[in-house]
């Protein structure tokens, strides 16, 4: 059976006009639901720690 908490996902990665390299990934909406994230209330606190590479991502304002 297949892990509902973990996915394969595809970073995308885009060119500016000033040459400039920006990367964005998308997450599955039931996440994002889960989270409590809406068009209103989207904003998160992204952490990435460097020595294990894992980023970690929460609602602003989640304990």
């Amino acid at each position: 059976m297949k892990n509902k908490n973990e996915r394969i996902l595809n970073v995308m990665f885009s060119k500016a006009g000033s040459g400039s390299i920006s990367s964005k990934m998308a997450l599955p909406k039931d996440w994002i639901n889960s989270m409590g994230l809406y068009p209103e209330n989207r904003q998160v606190i992204a952490t990435f720690d460097e020595k294990n590479k894992t980023i970690i991502i929460k609602a602003k304002g989640e304990d």
